[in-house]
């Protein structure tokens, strides 16, 4: 697992991203990666899956650093899969810095949106309960 080093004093006061930090995070195994996504939504799935519709969602979670992974959920199933999908309900593009960070519950998936840090396109209703689906613990 890579793990990201403590920001200075300084750094952290100035509200800058330590060089180091972001290539670690950018260099992470897109396999890791995707094994976190798929730990966190099974691990939330059976807390939502009633406020899931039958209607199979499709999300794509777009990484503006390379890579993308397929989110199908339902109230019958939860499946993580990496690549893209043709017409997804909806695209999620943000850096894999931020959604690692979204996975550990560091950063609120609505606030990097008003953020600007996550851009999304399609339903964007339907992605509160990927939010609560991918959330993870602080």
């Amino acid at each position: 697992m890579v793990l990201r080093p403590e920001r200075s004093h300084q750094e952290a006061s100035r509200g800058t991203k330590s060089k180091c930090a972001t290539s670690l995070i950018g260099t992470m195994a897109t396999d890791e990666l995707l094994e976190r996504i798929r730990s966190i939504a099974r691990t939330n799935y059976p807390n939502m899956k009633d406020k899931l519709s039958a209607v199979e969602q499709v999300f794509v979670l777009q990484l503006s650093d390379g890579g993308s992974y397929v989110i199908r959920a339902s109230s019958a199933s939860i499946d993580v899969e990496p690549g893209t999908h043709p017409s997804p309900t909806a695209t999620l593009t943000m850096s894999s810095g931020d959604l690692k960070s979204i996975l550990d519950g560091q950063l609120d998936a609505t606030k990097a949106f008003f953020q600007g840090k996550m851009q999304i396109k399609g339903d964007i209703f339907k992605t509160m309960a990927l939010n609560s689906l991918l959330k993870g613990a602080a």
